[in-house]
Parts: structure tokens; sequence; C-alpha cells
């Protein structure tokens, strides 16, 4: 199980998930396997606390046996947690393209249209989510409703002349989605006909109806269904274990209260005396501090560096996002003073194995306390960091839940968490249409809500080097353009000091 997902020959006793390369998206998929394998509810949390093949072999008599309720989806669901989270940023700002998840491809070769719309088609009646609506009742509560399958498929074919095609795929990713009435997915193909065979293909989504996991099973599924259609079949997809409304239905409704209290209790104890990041951006402006324009700039990890960052986190036992987190959460404190803070990272939600397949929001956020001084080492808040990642993935509850839990009147800012550190690991989600080849085109940066968020994305292990993308994204209410650049050189800086202790002899 151990050798199958981390891609090795073979796992021995002593394997070890992090030495060997694994990540906590490795560690999630272990617990998937494991869950269905042994009947016992694993976690990441479990996998990555006994990180060692016959350690985590000890533990799994120890965990809960698997619950065999089967879930019912209700005809018009609640939203979930997260669901909530975004349907609430679009009221306050609709049409926000930050809540659009987007892809661009550029094909050159053959389309079939004609195969692709009924594929998309497919695609769509296979996950619900895809056709589901967001409405509200009569006290403005919201409320999700599923449409039936068979709906016209979404995709517009766009002839532009090639001069004006990139601003008119900018313009079509980035449109507004009504939930009201959907969808809230689509394809464009944008072609110039006097360029026969050559298209750019942009898929965008709402985040209200997908994560990071969902989108690599969309564009699998939209291949293997283009690939049928082309040959004139009917493509069968596989079918999602559990639908996403189902699944949150049943887990609120399996929620034991007095379990979710034991966690609330933990998380007050464990946020007592937190602080706001302090804001950097002038007095006038930080009035609106939670809000002002979204400002993004580049702040990769060379691969030099990201081989330091493996380095350590095998000698840590921490995974490389942990070691990330460390020197993030020490940059934020040198360039503004902040002591007792927390750190959002945002986690998979999958705890489930019946959610492999499922496209749908699932996607948690959980704090991460840090407690430092400005110019101190990096270094030694890796195992504190790991601890306290693990025990928050243990106490898990919605990020809502925990912001209330917390407590406190931040005024203008936003509450407990001002900055993000997001390390995707999730799988390529690249549109391949064979034969047709294809490219992917730079995706633009998400926003996740925070003030300061430094997103990082490992490179596909194909690619020309091993290193890291990643960006600052900056809300110019709390933190000016200024502030992100500082940041970006405070991050370079302590990386750089990293790799000098690291390489000496």
């Amino acid at each position: 199980m151990f050798a199958a997902v981390l891609g090795a020959p073979r796992a021995w006793a002593d394997t070890h998930l992090i030495h060997s390369g694994g990540d906590s998206l490795a560690a999630v998929r272990i617990a998937h396997r494991l869950t269905l394998a042994a009947g016992r509810r694993v976690t990441a949390a479990d996998v990555l606390s006994s990180p060692r093949v016959f350690e985590l072999a000890a533990l799994l008599p120890e965990l809960p046996p698997v619950s065999g309720a089967e879930p019912g989806a209700a005809a018009e669901p609640e939203l979930s947690a997260g669901q909530i989270r975004i349907w609430l940023t679009e009221q306050l700002a609709p049409g926000c393209p930050q809540n659009l998840v987007q892809r661009t491809t550029a094909l050159d070769g053959p389309l079939d249209i004609e195969a692709l719309r009924a594929a998309l088609g497919d695609v769509v009646d296979c996950h619900p989510v895809l056709r589901t609506v967001y409405l509200e009742d009569e006290d403005g509560v919201p409320f999700q409703r599923i449409l039936p399958p068979g709906g016209i498929p979404p995709l517009e074919e766009i002839r532009v002349p090639a001069a004006e095609l990139p601003a008119r795929a900018r313009a079509f990713a980035t449109a507004p989605v009504d939930l009201t009435t959907g969808p809230v997915l689509r394809l464009g193909v944008l072609h110039d006909p006097e360029v026969p065979g050559r298209a750019t293909a942009v898929l965008a989504v709402h985040h209200i109806a997908v994560d990071g996991w969902s989108l690599p099973v969309i564009v699998e599924d939209l291949r293997s269904a283009y690939e049928a259609r082309s040959r004139g079949e009917a493509p069968v997809l596989p079918a999602e274990a559990v639908g996403y409304a189902a699944w949150h239905g049943a887990e609120a409704a399996a929620a034991d209260p007095a379990e979710r209290e034991r966690r609330l209790r933990a998380w007050r104890e464990e946020l007592a005396g937190v602080q706001d990041v302090p804001p950097t951006a002038p007095p006038a402006t930080a009035g609106s501090a939670g809000g002002g324009e979204v400002g993004v700039i580049p702040a990769p990890v060379t691969p030099g560096a990201a081989a330091v960052v493996r380095d350590l986190a095998r000698s840590t036992e921490a995974t490389p996002a942990v070691v990330l987190l460390a020197v993030f959460a020490q940059a934020v404190s040198d360039i503004t003073g902040a002591r007792r803070f927390c750190v959002a990272v945002p986690v998979a939600g999958r705890s489930d194995p019946r959610l492999e397949r499922t496209v749908g929001f699932c996607v948690n956020t959980v704090p991460v306390r840090v407690d430092t001084e400005p110019g101190a080492d990096p270094l030694p808040l890796v195992p504190v960091l790991r601890r306290r990642f693990l025990r928050a993935l243990r106490d898990e509850l919605p990020f809502n839940d925990v912001v209330a839990a917390a407590g406190g009147d931040r005024g203008h800012r936003m509450p407990l968490v001002q900055v993000c550190m997001a390390y995707q690991t999730d799988a390529d989600a690249t549109l391949t249409l064979p034969p047709a080849r294809s490219q992917p085109e730079p995706t633009p940066a998400g926003d996740g809500g925070f003030e300061l968020t430094w997103e990082l994305r490992p490179h596909h292990p194909a690619a020309a080097d091993d290193g890291i993308t990643g960006t600052v994204q900056f809300r110019t209410g709390a933190f000016p353009a200024a502030t992100a650049r500082s940041l970006r050189e405070r991050l370079g800086a302590l990386l750089g000091a990293l790799d000098v202790r690291c390489s000496r002899p």
C-alpha cells in the first residue's frame, strides 16, 4: 500500500513516509486505502504521526471501526460550512473572479467540437454538484438544489481573430457565475477560423462546487468521455461512491455534540492569547484591512532551496509543507513584528475514502498557532509547528466553528487569521483531448480571502526542474505591494540561510 502510493517497487516494515518522498497528500491516499482494507477509520493525521509501516500497523487495532451507515441526500440540502464561506463572499462581492477555478490549455491538432460537447454533458451528469444551483429560502438561508441530468452541456465555441484570443479567453474565464441559475462549470473553445488545427480551451468552475482535489477528476473524466464520444461510443464513467451533498448531510447528521464540544474546548485553549498580525498599510488605508484590491507577485522556491527543504523535512520527520510553514511564519514575524499569531493552512478534508472520486468543495482550513520573535531562527519552529499541525488535524472542525470558538472582536479585520500558506500538491489537472496536443497555460492565482497568502505548488515530476512555483497574494487594505515584496525578499533570505547551514560541513 505504501509502495503503490509512493510509486516505489516495494515497501518494508521500516519504510518511512517522509523519508521516501511522501507528503500530506500521500498520507490522505494511504489513509483512504487502509480505511477500506482494514475497516478502521484511518486519517491523514494518523499516517503522519505514525509514518513508518510498522508504526501504522501497530496503531490500526486502536482506531475506531468504520460506521456502516449509508448516506442519503436531502432533496434540497444545506450548504457545507466551506460552501457557506464562499457563498457569503459571493454576496459581498458578486462575480468576484477569485471565486473561480480556471484552467487554460492550448490545443494543437484536430478537435471534434460535438464530441466534446457531448462529453462535457456526460461529466456534468456524472457529478451532481456540477448541476447544482444555490438559492435562498424566505428567511435568507441558502440551500442547494440539484438539477436533473440531461441538461444542455455548458460548452461555448467562440470564433475570434488570433490577435484578440488572449483577451477573449481571459474574459470568458472571469465572467461572473449566477449561482441561482448556474451553470457552475463552463468550457470555452476559442479559435481563429483562419488558423485551423489550433484552439484554446478555457475551463472555469465556481469554487463553491470544487476544490483542488476535484479538478483532476473532472479533466480525467472529460478526456475519457471525449475519447469514447469521438469513437461514436457512449462513455462509461465511474460513479461517485457518495455524492457531495449526500456525504455532507450524513456527516452533519452523525456529528457527536459531546465530541464537538471537546474539540471546541481544545481549540479555545490552543488559541488563547493569539493576536492579529499587524497591518502595514497606512492608517487611512488599513481601515478596510480585510478589503482593498487583490495583488499578486511571484515568489517561487528555487530548485536548490526546494532540495534543502526536502532534506530538512526528512531529518525532522516533517513534511516539506511544514518546513516551508516555519519559514513563512518567521518571515511574517520579521516584516510585521507579529509574535503570537495564526497561519491558515488549507487541508484536503477528505478523510472518508468514498470521496476519492467525489467532486465538491471538501477542503477545510485549520489555523496553526505560531509563537516566535522577529529575527528568530525558523528551524526550531519546525517540530513545534509539526506537532500543532497534527493536533489541528486530529481536532479538525469547520473553520467557521473554530473562528467562532476563538471569539474576540476584530472590528474591520479578518477574524482570528489574516495570513495563509497554501501548499498545493493535488494531481495534475491539465486538460488533454487526444489526438490534439495539450500545453497548459499559466493559471491565475486564487484568493482564499486572507490578507496575505503564500501559495505554493511543487513542480510536476516530469518538469525540467524540481523547484516550487509560488506567489504572494495580498490585499492592499492591510498589506500594500511593498510589504509583499519585502515578504518575498525575507522568504528568499531565510531559505538561503537554511541552504548555507545545511551545506556547511
